[in-house]
């Protein structure tokens, strides 16, 4: 009998850790009521600059972020946790934006890590940036 316990509390346990990995998570909030995007990198990384520069280039509106902050760090890490992206290295820059959809209504935010330039900057223009 106690065995069967055990083996019971065993099952119902995995089962819990199970169902914690794979139960729907809540929509990422927006940071902005706003459609934005955010910049999240180094002021001596390459290839923040080159995006940073690419949108100034082009008139875009945008959030920089610098990483080496570790409340920044800290935020960032924790959204892009919540969007299932490995924090554990990844390449700069991270951008995060948003979209209006169809409805008039902000997107939850999507987030890339060291994304082509032309399509952070085809989303922001989409948004009238």
């Amino acid at each position: 009998m106690l065995k069967k316990l055990i083996v019971i509390g065993i099952l119902g346990y995995a089962s819990y850790k199970i169902w914690l990995d794979i139960k729907p998570q809540p929509a990422l909030a927006p940071l902005y009521s706003e459609p934005y995007t955010i910049v999240y990198g180094r002021d001596t990384c390459g290839n923040t600059q080159s995006m940073l520069k690419a949108l100034r280039r082009e008139g875009i509106a945008y959030d920089y972020r610098n990483v080496d902050d570790p409340l920044v760090a800290d935020d960032l890490h924790s959204r892009m946790e919540h969007q299932g992206l490995d924090t554990r290295r990844y390449m700069l820059p991270v951008i995060e934006q948003t979209t209006i959809n169809g409805a008039g209504k902000i997107t939850e935010p999507q987030m890339s890590t060291n994304p082509e330039q032309m399509s952070i900057i085809a989303v922001a223009l989409s948004n009238g940036s």
